[in-house]
């Protein structure tokens, strides 16, 4: 009868160890949710954030990258033009005067308000460079404070896995 008593005491002190370390592992679960609830919303609201500086910079959408393809697309077609023209207007002072004043003038203005557009693309192109440039920044301080998170929360699951363990 002894033995059963000292068996029985061991089971009930192992049983008590073993509920303390659950009700603990309950609460790190129930702070691990909260944590990840909190992250969650942070999240939610940088995003947010990041969409109303891009609204504000009038760029809504993320595809920054087509569009800067569209951009140089059209910039090398304005320095295509903006060459085309200036070789007709040598061409033109090469014929001498065969050509009327007027035609030479008003491909002038033309190749002006070429150099001018092509300035304007060039300028936009930079600015939308320079928001690509920011958007990354921003995405790459959210991915590293994302993954601090997720490497808390795989160490705290490692705590949890040696706690039930043990």
């Amino acid at each position: 009868a002894k033995k059963w008593e000292i068996e029985l005491s061991t089971l009930k002190n192992n049983n008590a160890r073993l509920t303390s370390a659950l009700q603990e592992s309950t609460s790190n679960v129930e702070e691990w949710k909260r944590q990840l609830h909190s992250y969650k919303e942070e999240n939610a609201r940088l995003k947010m954030s990041l969409m109303e500086a891009e609204a504000g910079r009038g760029n809504c959408d993320f595809d920054a990258v087509s569009e800067l393809r569209e951009m140089r697309s059209h910039f090398e077609d304005l320095e295509q033009q903006l060459d085309d023209k200036t070789e007709e207007i040598k061409r033109m002072k090469e014929n001498g005067g065969k050509s009327d004043g007027e035609d030479v003038q008003s491909i002038k203005l033309e190749n002006e308000s070429l150099k001018l557009t092509l300035d304007k693309v060039q300028s936009q192109l930079d600015t939308s460079l320079d928001a690509q440039d920011q958007q990354r920044k921003v995405l790459e301080a959210i991915n590293r404070q994302f993954g601090d998170h997720l490497h808390h929360l795989g160490q705290l699951q490692n705590e949890l896995t040696q706690v039930l363990n043990t």
